[in-house]
């Protein structure tokens, strides 16, 4: 599972950040960028029915290019291309098509990452703010993501991730205030059953004495029966220690997809490893399916106490190792497991 560029900024704040991306002067007003990461891990999960599942997989590595250019009106235009999905564990990234020739099948290999896996995003800043259209992540993701902070596995599900035909406004800052709002659009032949052309949401972000605080709606109105997210967070330092917390809440049709959740992340670097844990409550209205589309029957339990720790140690400045571990507190300890990897960022 790929984590989110929201999740990402959240491990900055607790002291987990990337390596920089390599980035070139075209001219005195533009630049172009080069970034990525690739990613092998071994996971042992257990499944719905409580037996181990072992994984070996790349989670997803990729590979972006960015660039901007300044303009003499003192507005900014940038741009970001990414492939995603690029697997060194796996050779089927290069598929074998057939095409007939004079009558005769010939079989030829094709790279198929960039029609599977490509995302685009274009915009502008200024005074005013920024301004950006593609594939980005939703606004409240912020604040969701707090408790996604492992490597591969998940405590408390994951966050929506990035959204296509999505427009994002991120104001500037007010003496530590700041808002950031977003809709994703839907033309009508793109819209399924109870899916509405737009779906707005919005967070507001307050910077005092070393916190940050913040405030997030989601409208979820691109997904059927879904209704509105709303949570709160603040993230800080303290001791040494990086704190962050949550508290969401999520309307829904179904009682068995209605939940809050409480959640609890804190780390600590000590030299070259990194040592983060997370606590995070979970409370249905009803006894959810937490793994839809599986199979799985519903949970005997409408509430779950889950917990993850994740040890990282730099390898280098961009090559890092971590073991990790959950424990969902679901039926049959499903879910429940570890991995270990590594990861090379440039």
């Amino acid at each position: 599972m790929k984590k989110t560029t929201s999740a990402l900024a959240i491990a900055a704040l607790l002291g987990t950040g990337a390596a920089s991306a390599a980035t070139f002067q075209i001219n005195d007003s533009s630049t172009f960028s080069i970034s990525g990461d690739v990613e092998a891990i071994y996971t042992d999960e257990n499944g719905n029915d409580g037996n181990g599942v072992t994984a070996i997989k790349s989670s997803g590595s990729e590979i972006h290019f960015s660039g901007e250019h300044a303009s003499d009106n003192g507005l900014t235009s940038f741009f970001r291309l990414g492939v995603d999905g690029f697997d060194l564990t796996d050779g089927d990234a290069n598929q074998t098509t057939t095409a007939t020739v004079s009558g005769n099948e010939v079989e030829s290999d094709s790279f198929d990452a960039l029609s599977q896996d490509a995302v685009a995003m274009i915009g502008v800043r200024g005074d005013f703010g920024d301004v950006r259209f593609g594939n980005i992540v939703n606004s409240y993701e912020a604040v969701a993501d707090i408790t996604d902070v492992m490597a591969d596995l998940a405590v408390g599900g994951l966050g929506d991730g990035e959204q296509d035909q999505t427009v994002q406004y991120s104001s500037p800052n007010f003496n530590g205030l700041s808002f950031v709002v977003d809709s994703q659009l839907r033309a009508s032949d793109e819209k399924g059953d109870n899916e509405e052309s737009m779906s707005i949401s919005g967070r507001v972000n307050y910077e005092l004495d070393g916190a940050t605080l913040m405030v997030a709606y989601d409208e979820r109105a691109n997904v059927a029966s879904a209704k509105e997210r709303i949570g709160v967070a603040v993230a800080t330092s303290l001791a040494g220690v990086s704190l962050a917390a949550k508290y969401e809440t999520a309307s829904d049709d179904n009682d068995n997809e209605e939940f809050s959740a409480l959640g609890i992340t804190a780390s600590q670097t000590f030299g070259a490893v990194t040592l983060t844990g997370v606590v995070n409550q979970l409370d249905y209205d009803a006894a959810p399916t937490l793994e839809e589309g599986t199979g799985a029957a519903a949970e005997t339990s409408d509430s779950f106490t889950q917990y993850g720790v994740v040890a990282s140690y730099s390898v280098t400045d961009n090559l890092t190792a971590h073991a990790e571990m959950v424990a969902e507190d679901r039926d049959d300890d499903a879910g429940d497991g570890f991995g270990v990897g590594l990861t090379y960022k440039f």
